[in-house]
């Protein structure tokens, strides 16, 4: 991986935790998507893992998921990936 790239996941999860720190959680979401998707296309694991954990943490938080299809979902994509 190239000084780019890994600036530009640096740069990301910056903002991912100034928005934890504000307390806005969901808004992070489009983010972390946007860095599993360039992780994808990179190939780079670290990057999907840390992205889909923060994902999963994101939902958890703030669906309200009596049926856990949440939990589903995450699997789902955790073998797709």
């Amino acid at each position: 991986m190239n000084f780019s790239a890994q600036n530009y996941y640096d740069q990301q999860w910056k903002k991912i935790e100034d928005n934890y720190k504000k307390g806005t959680y969901k808004s992070n979401l489009p983010i972390i998507l946007e860095i599993q998707n360039q992780a994808l296309k990179d190939n780079n694991a670290i990057q999907i893992i840390k992205s889909l954990k923060a994902e999963f943490s994101i939902t958890k938080q703030t669906y309200d998921d009596t049926k856990n299809d949440e939990n589903s979902k995450f699997f789902s994509k955790l073998q797709t990936t």
